[in-house]
């Protein structure tokens, strides 16, 4: 017993049973802890011991199921990921569109040019630091020199003898033709091949960034077999692997024939774009095309605005295209020999289907086998209106190589209004049809010194 004095030296026994009282107390506290701890560490070994058996079963049910292939796995897809050809797609409906880089999603961009069309040159120069494209120029075969080009021995390959080309048609034929050896050469898995005398819209990215999705759902839509959904990708947005030539900048192209089999769709995809120019500036050629699908181009102002992109179906013109590596072996296989036509309708010929015998009556594109009726040697894809068409002179003329050595438009009076008279109105230095608002169109209004009617000094 714990005893205290007072002051008098009494001794007291206080607080000795509460003491005893608090000792007890602490000591079942305690014990009452350690059976709480108890119990939660056999809770968590028990949740560890659950969590590591879900986890290995987990892993062993993963192998025990049967790989799908990708047309099994699509049928469980959502019903706004299914591509119903023809369609009509909505801004991002299915795909987030890749940001154009320097060379346009391709591995290359090529200028085909004249050396001695220097003009050409210092605009194109011009328009690839305005639209922030980095490209490389090939010389082209110059229709005087046509000579230096060895001709395929018509003794050993009577079905190649010549038609009537002309020479500068020869020397255009050639100068492709040198681009996609050079493609098989070094290996290069697509280029953008773009002609010197070319326009394009200062919002050219913007244009090719909205055609990222309708492609991709066009692939989509004609992948019979594995039916898998295609995403635009940073290194590779345009799905190369896919196609072989891709027509950009066609002066002309076909509407698909309505088909009687409704499981055989009319290939096309249609989208919105404000870069669209109205039904009169478009180029003659595609006027067809949209009556054809029963669809109609802008008139007017406030008018939706579209474009499409279809398989092709005859494009003509190659203002600028797309090959891959496979495109560019199989035109280069296929075309050196075969110089009976123009260039462009050769590529054409590669291009079509649902030809009798794979190829145009007129051409010499000989095979063995030939391609089926429902195929065509070149998987081609179109885009119309195009996004790239061959500028032209105020009065409508074309600045073309090709017959008349770049000099065709006469010296006409100005008008009062600074324009070339015949002109088309609002066009006073130039434009490409089908095209909003030029990028060469642009720089040649500011470097003449126009403003408004008026003429000022360049300084």
């Amino acid at each position: 017993m714990i005893g205290f004095l007072d002051e008098k030296g009494v001794v007291y026994s206080r607080y000795s049973d509460k003491f005893d009282t608090e000792a007890v107390r602490l000591t079942t506290d305690r014990r009452r802890r350690s059976r709480a701890s108890v119990k939660i560490k056999k809770g968590f070994f028990l949740i560890l011991c659950i969590t590591v058996c879900y986890i290995v079963y987990f892993f062993s049910f993963i192998r025990k199921i049967p790989e799908l292939t990708e047309s099994e796995y699509f049928k469980y897809a959502s019903p706004s990921s299914i591509v119903t050809l023809p369609m009509e797609y909505e801004d991002d409906q299915l795909y987030k569109p890749v940001k154009m880089n320097s060379t346009l999603g391709f591995e290359r961009v090529f200028i085909l040019n004249l050396d001695m069309r220097t003009d050409r040159r210092d605009l194109m120069s011009l328009m690839g630091l305005i639209s922030d494209i980095d490209f490389e120029y090939i010389s082209a075969f110059n229709k005087n020199n046509t000579d230096e080009v060895r001709m395929p021995n018509v003794a050993l390959h009577p079905q190649f003898e010549q038609d009537s080309l002309t020479q500068g048609q020869f020397a255009c034929y050639r100068s492709n033709l040198n681009i996609m050896r050079r493609i098989v050469e070094e290996r290069i898995e697509s280029a953008l091949i773009i002609q010197d005398d070319a326009e394009w819209d200062l919002d050219f990215k913007l244009a090719l960034e909205r055609l990222q999705g309708p492609f991709s759902s066009l692939l989509q839509g004609l992948d019979k077999d594995r039916q898998r959904i295609r995403a635009p990708k940073q290194h590779d947005p345009w799905h190369t692997s896919e196609w072989d030539i891709f027509w950009l900048g066609a002066s002309d192209e076909k509407a698909w024939p309505k088909r009687k089999n409704s499981n055989d769709p009319r290939p096309y995809v249609i989208y919105n774009d404000d870069l669209v120019t109205l039904e009169e500036d478009e180029e003659p050629g595609g006027r067809k095309v949209w009556p054809n699908y029963g669809l109609q181009r802008a008139r007017q102002a406030g008018e939706p605005l579209q474009r499409l992109v279809q398989q092709s179906r005859f494009p003509v013109g190659m203002a600028a295209y797309a090959v891959t590596l496979s495109g560019a072996a199989q035109i280069l296989a296929h075309a050196s020999y075969a110089i009976r036509q123009p260039y462009d309708l050769t590529v054409c010929a590669l291009s079509r289907v649902n030809n009798p015998l794979g190829y145009p009556k007129n051409s010499c594109l000989l095979m063995d086998p030939v391609p089926p009726k429902d195929e065509s040697v070149l998987r081609s894809y179109s885009v119309w209106p195009p996004l790239v068409t061959q500028f032209r002179s105020p009065t409508g003329e074309r600045d073309s190589d090709l017959t008349s050595g770049g000099v065709k438009a006469a010296a006409r009076p100005l008008t009062s209004d600074g324009m070339l008279e015949g002109g088309k109105a609002g066009r006073k230095f130039g434009y490409g049809l089908e095209i909003r608002k030029g990028v060469k169109e642009q720089i040649l209004s500011r470097v003449r010194g126009w403003r408004g009617a008026q003429r000022v000094s360049v300084r």
